[in-house]
């Protein structure tokens, strides 16, 4: 299955662009197959490679970006942007490589929020009744790391971000777009470069392939409309959840009965799952009984035992509309800490929903967090601005009444004081832990 790939670089001068995570797991891959090609690694860390002892492999720092047309093909991994630059090297990458020389039946999941916990449960949906299924993509596992596992039948479940469709050639047999938000402007300047970023997905579909998208996303359905895609066009939208229920054909699903899964948008999650089981033509009931008994994944309204206060962690919500779906979820709560790195998204439409929520007490912290305190300090709310997440846990703490619930949805990356937002996920359960 892999060794297209394999002869598709063998004889070319090869560089790998960006040495983190899949970058490693790119260079492994290569190396175990050509054990004496020449590769070049790209990347401004001038650590990158001190832990590999390789006679054949050449690391360029200072200026790195500049020697990307000495090489015929570059493999990006998806954190470096080369948007609005022109090379004559070919730009690939691993989940473009996967599309354009390994059969296998794949199926896509994006979109701004909720690709997470939409992929993750198809894969536990699927991998369920069809064993030879795997998960890999933007949740932290390169392709790389198992495409030596994959056979002509295998099923892959991939989450996709727009960093990496970005680079494609080839889409999905099964995509997904779940909706179209202002996101990721530090790294795609605009948002029609991040928006059709998003539409690669569909945009090399044939006629055997399905293109499922939420159509109540009015962004989303207004560009879908301008795709000339041969697939099959499967529209969803909330009138398919009427009366808290879907139907697919002679089944219905009832959200009614208990699932751990809170909150509207993760009946969207649910439905396009189980419209990809009718797709595969799985057993819906046996859908059933997996969907019910999945957890909220880490980071996504997480549950988390605070004593007398309830915490929700909730650091994978990087947008406004994230966190407000996410306020919209828990009946109970009282108190939110926003904040995080300001990448230049537009907070006005965000501050006004606040103000409209029932929540009690906004606990501010930077960046985005002094413009959303300054707009709402004259609210009838209490708002309150705090410069370190272990000072917003103390406070919540005080001003949070007795069972009542308290949650950390940022509406913005970690970038700004953490590494990412797993970390800053560490840092706030430590809090909790520390004054509970």
């Amino acid at each position: 299955m892999y060794n297209e790939i394999i002869n598709y670089i063998k004889n070319k001068n090869v560089a790998i662009l960006g040495f983190g995570r899949e970058g490693k797991s790119t260079y492994k891959f290569i190396r175990k197959h050509l054990k004496d090609k020449m590769l070049t690694v790209l990347d401004q860390n001038k650590n990158a490679t001190s832990d590999i002892n390789d006679d054949n492999l050449i690391l360029i720092n200072d200026n790195y970006l500049d020697y990307i047309d000495k090489y015929d093909l570059v493999i990006k991994t998806p954190g470096i942007s080369l948007i609005g630059k022109k090379y004559n090297a070919e730009i690939t990458s691993e989940v473009d490589l996967l599309t354009r020389f390994v059969p296998v039946k794949l199926i896509g999941i994006t979109g701004t929020k909720g690709k997470s916990t939409t992929s993750s449960l198809i894969y536990t949906v699927v991998s369920d009744q069809l064993k030879n299924t795997f998960y890999v993509g933007n949740i932290g596992i390169p392709i790389f790391d198992y495409i030596e596992k994959f056979t002509p039948d295998s099923i892959v479940v991939a989450e996709l971000s727009a960093h990496q469709l970005n680079d494609i050639k080839n889409s999905p047999h099964i995509a997904i777009i779940l909706n179209l938000f202002e996101e990721h402007l530090d790294y795609f300047h605009t948002l029609d470069n991040y928006y059709n970023a998003k539409l690669n997905i569909f945009k090399y579909q044939n006629k055997n392939d399905y293109a499922l998208y939420y159509s109540d996303n009015e962004e989303l359905t207004n560009r879908v409309k301008k795709i000339n895609s041969l697939a099959k066009m499967i529209p969803l939208n909330k009138k398919m959840l009427l009366n808290d229920e879907i139907k697919i054909d002679d089944y219905t699903y009832f959200f009614n009965k208990g699932q751990y899964l809170i909150g509207d948008y993760n009946k969207i999650d649910i439905m396009f799952s189980l419209y990809v089981a009718k797709i595969l033509n799985l057993n819906l009931k046996r859908c059933e009984e997996v969907i019910r008994n999945f957890k909220p994944l880490e980071h996504r309204l997480e549950l988390i035992n605070g004593g007398n206060i309830k915490f929700y962690d909730d650091t994978l919500a990087t947008i406004p509309e994230a966190t407000l779906n996410s306020i919209k979820a828990i009946k109970d709560l009282e108190t939110l800490i926003v904040g995080g790195k300001d990448r230049n998204i537009d907070y006005t439409n965000f501050v006004h929903e606040l103000a409209n929520t029932s929540v009690k007490n906004i606990i501010c912290q930077p960046d985005t967090g002094k413009y959303i305190y300054e707009n709402l300090k004259n609210s009838n709310k209490n708002v309150y601005y705090v410069e370190e997440l272990e000072d917003a846990v103390i406070l919540a703490y005080k001003i949070t009444s007795k069972d009542k619930s308290c949650l950390l949805s940022p509406a913005a990356s970690s970038y700004n004081k953490y590494q990412n937002y797993a970390d800053k996920s560490a840092h706030f359960k430590m809090y909790i832990e520390k004054y509970k």
